[in-house]
């Protein structure tokens, strides 16, 4: 479900896709994600370089598109990538009060807010989705 953070009335099903292998390091909780995260259509491609998560399971969306370098948002997942919520930026930032995010798996917008305060609670505790 992609839904605007302040705005729970505003919201549309999207579909994610996730396809290849996350490798997390034993003793630092860090994690590293090969493959491809389709989002709505478009294809985040990590295939030839890893997309990065910290221990409390956040990263950034960068990818490349026509030759130059760009941000889609960032991203948390839950420790076995089965939970996860993207905060999609505009003009290179997010915002609690009219941010987009997309959280998956889920069917309504009740279930994406519960998926991003979850998620929230473990990376970014100051964040709550109402």
């Amino acid at each position: 479900v992609k839904y605007q953070a302040a705005n729970q009335d505003t919201y549309e099903n999207v579909k994610v896709n996730v396809e290849g292998k996350l490798r997390k390091k034993l003793f630092s909780g860090e994690a590293k994600f090969n493959g491809k995260i389709i989002v709505d259509g478009i294809t985040l491609d990590y295939s030839n370089y890893p997309l990065t998560f910290t221990k409390k399971g956040s990263g950034v969306l960068d990818f490349i598109k026509d030759g130059s370098f760009n941000t889609y948002g960032s991203i948390i997942i839950s420790n076995s990538f089965d939970n996860m919520t993207i905060m999609i930026d505009k003009n290179g930032e997010w915002s609690s009060e009219d941010g987009w995010l997309i959280s998956a798996p889920c069917s309504n917008i009740k279930e994406a807010a519960a998926i991003s305060n979850l998620l929230f609670k473990r990376s970014n505790p100051e964040i709550n989705i109402k």
